[in-house]
């Protein structure tokens, strides 16, 4: 069986992560079948994340599917191993990690690496986008250090399972891994 491609963007909000890692998809996939992982779960008068829900939503192919992977990753990689996707395609990986803040952090990282490695199992290609948080001080917050400790520790094991690793600023990447052989079309 041939092993799948894990690639994953890194970057901050507004970065451009979103756009390169949907452009590199588009390219992989062309007109083939898409599954776009989106784990922002909108909330009722946030006019905010209904706006760039709506700007994501309008970039992305038509013939793309959505499906809402807002409690587990890894019934959608399920879903996706009993249907020929040419790419499987998540964003945003920090979404799902705030929206699993609650869950026992074990627990959560276990599902990340199991996903990690599904991932790898695909037969085409999986994109993943996450947020890269932290690059300043600790915060002062409890929940905030959770996150961003929480959001690390994520991070590090998508990046140790990837086979290619971006780091995304001002639209522009700068390749941090890239594993020799791996097409990068």
């Amino acid at each position: 069986m041939k092993r799948g491609q894990l690639v994953l963007y890194l970057g901050g909000v507004r970065s451009g992560k979103s756009a390169l890692a949907e452009a590199r998809v588009q390219a992989f996939a062309g007109a083939g079948k898409v599954a776009y992982l989106a784990t922002a779960r909108p909330r009722a008068g946030d006019k905010s994340l209904a706006q760039r829900l709506k700007l994501h939503q309008a970039r992305r192919p038509k013939h793309w599917e959505t499906w809402e992977a807002w409690d587990t990753l890894l019934e959608c990689m399920k879903k996706a191993a009993r249907s020929p996707y040419k790419a499987i395609f998540l964003d945003g990986m920090g979404m799902y990690t705030s929206l699993a803040l609650k869950r026992p952090q074990e627990a959560f990282l276990d599902d990340i690496e199991v996903f990690a490695k599904a991932c790898r199992c695909q037969a085409g290609l999986t994109v993943v986008v996450a947020d890269e948080v932290g690059l300043g001080g600790v915060a002062g917050h409890p929940a905030s250090r959770a996150f961003a400790d929480r959001n690390g520790l994520a991070n590090q094991i998508l990046a140790q399972q990837a086979d290619e690793v971006f780091s995304v600023q001002a639209g522009l990447a700068l390749a941090l891994k890239k594993e020799k052989g791996k097409a990068t079309r």
